[in-house]
């Protein structure tokens, strides 16, 4: 008989619940059940041999005793030996700060098994060393079982399919089951229905997220995607942090033969590098999140291209090791052809709706999201129904060796939750974000309305350092010959405001990797401020709401047009078109389907000398004439009401002084509305020139014929096209 007793009971709803889950929880069955009329006393009848644990659990529940969980790991390799050596250091702040006690209960490699009835203070490795029981997976379940302790469960940190084939028979015992194992999801298709339907009948839990994309929440977003009603049509991603590595570096400086020996020195491949060139591991990831969407995909529906040489296949590992220098001139055939079309390669697994699957190498275009990622990054790209014209991106790093792990956070502020403790933020050393171009004015809109342009941008990587300044440590790309005084760049200056405003008693160090031109009338100073903003902010203890970045954004922007204006920086912050006026940010909504087509001509006009075409007065009537085409503008956006904007969106101020600057502007303009747009004017101070169309084959047409127009002029042009709703500001590692 187990009681519950206590004064506190009477008129609380909910005490009989907690028990008695706690007691479901805990695998103890109840026979029957008796309550007084006083509502101070709840008992149970329970099986004796249960006794102990449902003692526990109920101490457990009313937080009278620690949860007390019975652990059990498999595989101290490499990934094993990491998790134990982390456990080992938190163990206590896990007892004292989250009421959480984890007892390590069992260790097994592929030979030995060691086996624990109490707790035990001497360093895993010591008693792996003493171990003398062959290894038996079958007794590490039956084992755990009869420590009388509330929860069991089983961490398996191998890559073994045996250990996999386990699985139902733990999760069915009510044994919770967390693995990064690929062969439990990508396995036979009988096994993942049989883990499946052993989870819901023993109701223990199977956490299996860094089967796919490492520590990254891939799976997870994919989940909540489908379980919100979003509809799938494409998963595409890099999966494998070991070839993301080798292509990241592949630029025909190194043979491709010395990186892959460069990798496997640094731990980023597997023991035999085959393990990893082969592509199963990228297929076997991608059979797991097709399974997760419902498509009953199994390895041999995955069309798969294998980086190992054919004659180096049945090799024994040094054979191949051997051999690597093989790869070598198909390699760099590869890459001298990707580069003539203007492309970079990549190792790419695509899942398609109607179950397509396939992981090959790939060329991609320069400004595809997978061109430039950092070091072993995974990223996956989730095209939806709801994220259609602008996929949702989840990245970050993917293998890292055993010597050299280091996190960083996703998103800003990320967190995680211990039963009863209160949230524990992560605390990432640098932070990268990427902030996009924009379209400053939109026209009619003069410093105080802009959109966002999706696919270019500048990247910021930010990092806190213990002295109270602002640093510059680098400028890359498209424009080098920027101030490294922070107080006469842009991106300097918006941390300089930031740091002075929240009195923060360290500084930040600052790298640019630019992807806008000056002067192109693309936002390209405001990209940097925006981006390096972002970062600087998921590096705070207690992040800001994307607005309050907006007056230091401000500041920075100051720094090259000479003014405070939020035409450019405003939609960077919010995405999309945004009013943005001295004190707030005000988001315009757009129907998803208009798109713009920015075309940007080889030519430079700097901001200052765009604004000095605007000197001197402005008749009244004018000013009132402009401020109704603004009007119709934004009604014609709230409404989705495109002959409004066709009404509205020709700027009677400031195109008439500043089209002179731009040679071809007439032409370009014309061209644009004789294709069907609903407006063009310049973009921000020029030379780029933007065209709203109703869609995106609109936008496509009057991008042809701007550029068309362009030519006609001397000059040729980039064109940019995106959803007028483009995106905002975001970390992206």
């Amino acid at each position: 008989m187990l009681a519950a007793v206590g004064d506190g009971m009477a008129g609380t709803p909910g005490i009989a619940a907690q028990l008695f889950g706690a007691l479901a929880r805990a695998r103890v069955n109840i026979r029957a059940i008796a309550q007084g009329a006083s509502e101070r006393n709840i008992s149970v009848a329970i099986a004796a041999a249960d006794q102990t644990r449902a003692l526990r659990a109920a101490h457990a529940a009313f937080w009278l005793s620690p949860q007390t969980v019975a652990l059990a790991v498999i595989g101290p390799g490499k990934v094993g030996a990491a998790l134990l050596d982390q456990l080992q250091a938190a163990l206590p702040r896990l007892r004292s700060e989250a009421n959480i006690d984890l007892r390590l209960r069992a260790l097994a490699t592929s030979s030995k098994l060691w086996l624990s009835e109490h707790r035990d203070s001497k360093d895993w490795r010591t008693r792996m060393d003493e171990a003398p029981i062959p290894a038996d997976l079958s007794a590490i379940a039956t084992h755990l079982l009869d420590t009388h302790m509330p929860h069991a469960a089983i961490i398996d940190c191998s890559a073994s399919d045996a250990v996999a084939a386990h699985y139902p028979q733990w999760l069915a015992a009510g044994i919770h089951v967390i693995t990064p194992n690929k062969h439990a999801g990508a396995g036979p298709l009988e096994r993942h229905h049989a883990i499946r339907a052993a989870r819901e009948k023993g109701g223990a839990r199977f956490r299996y997220e860094a089967t796919v994309g490492a520590g990254l929440p891939v799976i997870s977003t994919l989940r909540d995607l489908l379980d919100t009603g979003d509809e799938l049509i494409a998963i595409d991603g890099i999966l494998s942090g070991t070839l993301a590595w080798l292509f990241n570096r592949f630029d025909g400086s190194v043979a491709f033969s010395q990186l892959v020996r460069e990798a496997h020195a640094l731990g980023y491949t597997e023991p035999d590098p085959r393990d990893d060139l082969s592509g199963m591991d990228v297929a076997r990831k991608l059979v797991i999140l097709a399974r997760e969407a419902g498509m009953p995909l199994s390895l041999g529906d995955v069309e798969v291209e294998s980086l190992v040489p054919e004659t180096l296949r049945a090799a024994d590992r040094d054979g191949f090791m051997a051999g690597l220098a093989s790869l070598d001139a198909p390699m760099q055939a590869r890459l001298d052809a990707a580069r003539a079309n203007g492309c970079v390669l990549r190792y790419v697994a695509r899942l398609q709706r109607d179950g397509t699957a396939r992981v090959a190498l790939l060329e991609l275009p320069d400004d595809h999201a997978f061109a430039h990622l950092r070091l072993t990054d995974n990223c996956v790209q989730f095209t939806t129904r709801r994220y259609c014209d602008n996929p949702l991106i989840v990245q970050g790093p993917g293998r890292r060796s055993g010597g050299h792990r280091r996190r960083r956070v996703l998103r800003p502020a990320a967190r995680c939750r211990f039963a009863g403790s209160a949230p524990v933020n992560a605390a990432p050393v640098e932070v990268r974000a990427f902030a996009p171009g924009s379209v400053g004015n939109v026209g009619v809109g003069f410093d105080i309305l802009g959109h966002s342009i999706a696919g270019i941008g500048d990247v910021a990587t930010v990092r806190r350092i213990d002295a109270p300044a602002v640093r510059i440590a680098a400028i890359r790309g498209t424009v080098t010959d920027l101030p490294l005084d922070a107080q006469r760049n842009t991106a300097g200056m918006a941390l300089i405001s930031l740091r002075e405003a929240l009195d923060l008693p360290f500084g930040f160090e600052l790298e640019l990797d630019k992807g806008i031109p000056l002067g192109s009338g693309l936002g390209g100073s405001a990209a940097s401020c925006v981006a390096a903003l972002v970062a600087a902010n998921a590096l705070l203890d207690a992040p800001l709401a994307a607005d309050a970045l907006y007056p230091h954004a401000l500041a920075g922007e100051a720094v090259a047009s000479g003014g405070r204006h939020g035409d450019n920086v405003g939609p960077m912050l919010l995405g999309g078109l945004v009013l943005a006026t001295a004190e707030r940010l005000t988001r315009i909504e757009v129907p998803a389907a208009w798109h713009a087509a920015v075309v940007h001509p080889h030519a430079v006009l700097e901001t200052r000398q765009a604004r000095a075409a605007l000197a001197g007065d402005y008749a009244l009537g004018e000013f009132v004439a402009q401020s109704a085409q603004l009007a119709q503008v934004l009604l014609g956006c709230e409404r989705g009401d495109a002959a409004l904007v066709r009404a509205g969106l020709n700027d009677l101020l400031v195109e008439p002084r500043r089209a002179p600057l731009i040679a071809g502007f007439a032409a370009v303009k014309e061209a644009a509305l004789a294709a069907g747009a609903m407006g063009a004017s310049i973009s921000g101070a020029g030379p780029s020139v933007f065209a709203w169309g109703e869609s995106r084959a609109d936008a496509e047409r009057a991008a042809t014929a701007m550029a068309a127009a362009f030519a006609g002029a001397g000059f040729d042009s980039d064109i940019h096209l995106t959803p007028v709703a483009g995106p905002a500001a975001a970390v992206i590692a």
